[in-house]
């Protein structure tokens, strides 16, 4: 079949009345493609999950009347629908495999919705912040700031691990010698907890090595944008607070090594230092996964505000002139106004693009 396919089609078999409705469909096939290109690609999330499926199924239909409108007689126009048939199900054949496994681990991503824009998850050895959900990937935001595209078949089929945003605990391990009391050092653990705002800190013994005692001290964090922050707080509190009681973290081990003699412990002279001026981490890193959170944040808002008016309007309706109708008309206007203002801004934040470099 393919071989009768590569014969020339003779000058006769055109058929030149359909040329204009061609060319028209074929120009209007175009602009409507990259239209709904550059609004879908164009926007946050890349269109998203609906917007990318969107673009998939116009830019199928307008090739496809492009194929109905070709000016060439019916016999030759059904065996051209033949050959589109032919590839098009060579490639689902070849591509069902990756295509429709992403395209359905899209879909249950969505019905299950595990996690959101904003959210940490980790899956594998790769953890970040998710900034866009889409129709066959998922991408996140690494702590160095790069973004990381992740096949949807691959989260549906390892296990993803999701920070809540209700809080998550924030722990740190160190190894201290054996003649330092448990007593102290707990002490010294909770205070360093306490000082970087945990909640309910605990200290854990995890393991009593050949030349250490393993120490973990942890607590609850429920600001958990300031992930990457408060872990790096902790170690550099728990550094301060044992230094300033005389404890050596230098293991036993150190000091078979060491030229100083095993009564010098290694402290520093000085601790602490003012350094909480400086920019937090997720301020430089997650640019992008901050934007697309604020986004879905004020999208959920302004459509909480859309049920709210039509819930207002519905009670309106069944209401005659008077005291209460006054009140609604009040609320009507007042939340009229924030979802004005809400929409206004949430345009704002859709027109900056995604950065691409």
């Amino acid at each position: 079949m393919l071989g009768h396919f590569a014969i020339a089609i003779p000058g006769d078999r055109f058929d030149l009345g359909m040329l204009p409705t061609f060319l028209a469909t074929l120009a209007v096939a175009v602009v409507v493609s990259a239209l709904a290109r550059r609004v879908t690609l164009g926007r946050p999330e890349r269109g998203g999950y609906r917007g990318q499926l969107a673009l998939f199924l116009v830019v199928l239909v307008s090739v496809l009347a492009v194929v109905v409108t070709v000016p060439l007689e019916n016999e030759i126009r059904k065996e051209l629908f033949q050959l589109v048939g032919i590839v098009l199900s060579a490639a689902v054949a070849l591509s069902s495999t990756t295509f429709l496994g992403n395209l359905i681990a899209g879909g249950m991503l969505r019905t299950v919705s595990h996690f959101d824009l904003g959210d940490w998850i980790r899956v594998g050895d790769h953890f970040g912040r998710v900034t866009e959900r889409g129709l066959l990937h998922t991408e996140i935001q690494t702590a160095d700031r790069d973004l990381t595209t992740l096949p949807n078949l691959l989260l549906a089929t390892e296990p993803v691990k999701v920070v809540r945003q209700s809080g998550t605990i924030v722990q740190a391990e160190v190894g201290l010698g054996y003649d330092v009391p448990h007593a102290r050092v707990e002490e010294a653990l909770l205070a360093a907890a306490a000082a970087v705002g945990l909640t309910d800190p605990y200290v854990a013994v995890d393991a009593l090595g050949d030349y250490a005692v393993m120490y973990r001290v942890a607590g609850k964090l429920a600001e958990v944008d300031e992930l990457l922050s408060r872990r790096s707080r902790l170690r550099r509190q728990m550094l301060d607070e044992l230094h300033e009681r005389g404890i050596e973290i230098m293991s036993p081990a150190y000091h078979a090594v060491s030229q100083r003699r095993a009564s010098e412990p290694v402290i520093p002279g000085e601790t602490g230092g003012a350094r909480e001026g400086h920019r937090p981490p997720e301020a430089i890193a997650f640019d992008k996964a901050d934007r697309a959170k604020e986004i879905a944040e004020r999208r959920a808002t302004a459509q909480a505000m859309t049920e709210k008016l039509a819930e207002i309007d519905g009670r309106l309706d069944a209401l005659e002139d008077g005291e209460e109708r006054e009140q609604l008309d009040w609320e009507r206007a007042r939340i009229s106004g924030e979802l004005k203002r809400m929409q206004a801004e949430l345009t704002e934040l859709e027109a900056e693009l995604p950065e691409q470099d």
